[in-house]
């Protein structure tokens, strides 16, 4: 809880259409901060120590937008180096080691050096009181979370008026402006090559989740599908006003398509799996075992059932075992 408050906490503070803006990875930035706010707990660590890890924290908070470019492996790698950053903060930290002070609101701090619209307020309103981590959403599908509200909207309206391919015309999804600069441009986005530029595409997860009304990992298998790349072809996404206006929340979705029987318009103000359309068990499970499965095979129904029973084990190493190959 300590690592996502502190790591939530620091995200809405730099603002994250600000943040984006100057290229950085809210994630792995902010990530490397709650990576060192929970090591920091389990480690027991007195406050002028959590002050010293969260000054070596600020030397190793580093995230950059640039894979966006070519499909690169940096995400992933830059959100596992946040945790490892994090933990190697608060071990330095458990060792007398020196960090600096202010990392966060100083001169030189995070919100001054990765912001051009820094909120420091938001970092400790309602602290204590109020849980950002109660606010946190899961993903139901494995691209970026402003591509979501467009693909349940897309799947839903496929459903709705039966909806083939062949019959569509145009589809504008219309996004937040965040939304557009990671995943609306058409000139790099409209036929991405990779899985990671698979994820950050709104074009081709919505020419997928129309073509079959469904989106999942296997799907990244459809890359150069021409079915998909024509499809793609006729989407636009443009920014929606509608989406910002007097809006907190930034990752709703306005669809738009147009068939020879008419225009057929949605527009979802929120996507799936917030916290009031949150998955049940069984799809959390569900989720987990379909990712899970491939890698582990057996084991991964072990696994799921030692995650959710956690508290009869005296040692979490045991439940962790089952989860390396």
């Amino acid at each position: 809880v300590a690592g996502y408050e502190v790591c939530c906490r620091l995200g809405n503070a730099l603002d994250p259409t600000s943040h984006y803006a100057r290229g950085f990875h809210p994630t792995a930035t902010a990530g490397t901060y709650g990576a060192a706010a929970a090591a920091a707990k389990l480690f027991g660590l007195s406050k002028d120590q959590i002050v010293a890890a969260f000054g070596v924290s600020g030397s190793q908070a580093a995230g950059s937008l640039q894979f966006l470019v070519n499909g690169a492996w940096n995400k992933r790698y830059q959100v596992g180096a946040a945790a490892m950053n994090g933990v190697i903060a608060a071990t330095l930290a458990r060792n007398d080691f020196v960090g600096s002070t202010e990392s966060v609101e100083g001169k030189h701090g995070l919100l001054v050096g990765y912001s051009d619209n820094a909120h420091p307020d938001k970092a400790t309103a309602g602290l204590g009181s109020t849980y950002e981590t109660m606010k946190i959403g899961v993903k139901p599908y494995p691209s970026c979370r402003y591509t979501h509200a467009a693909l349940d909207a897309l799947i839903a309206m496929r459903r709705e008026h039966n909806l083939t391919p062949d019959q569509i015309k145009r589809v504008e999804i219309g996004l937040h402006r965040n939304g557009i600069t990671l995943t609306g441009d058409a000139a790099t986005k409209r036929h991405p090559t990779s899985i990671v530029g698979g994820q950050f595409s709104m074009f081709f997860t919505g020419a997928v989740a129309l073509d079959q009304g469904r989106f999942g990992w296997d799907d990244y298998d459809r890359l150069g599908d021409k079915a998909i790349d024509a499809l793609a072809e006729k989407f636009d996404v443009v920014q929606d006003d509608r989406l910002e206006v007097g809006r907190t929340h930034p990752f709703g979705a306005r669809v738009s398509i147009t068939t020879e029987d008419g225009v057929h318009e949605r527009l979802y103000a929120d996507p799936s799996g917030e916290p009031n359309s949150f998955p049940d068990a069984q799809a959390m499970q569900q989720k987990f075992l379909t990712l899970a499965r491939p890698v582990l095979n057996g084991r991964a129904d072990q696994l799921a059932e030692a995650i959710l029973s956690l508290e009869r084990f005296d040692r979490v190493e045991k439940a962790t075992q089952l989860g390396r190959q």
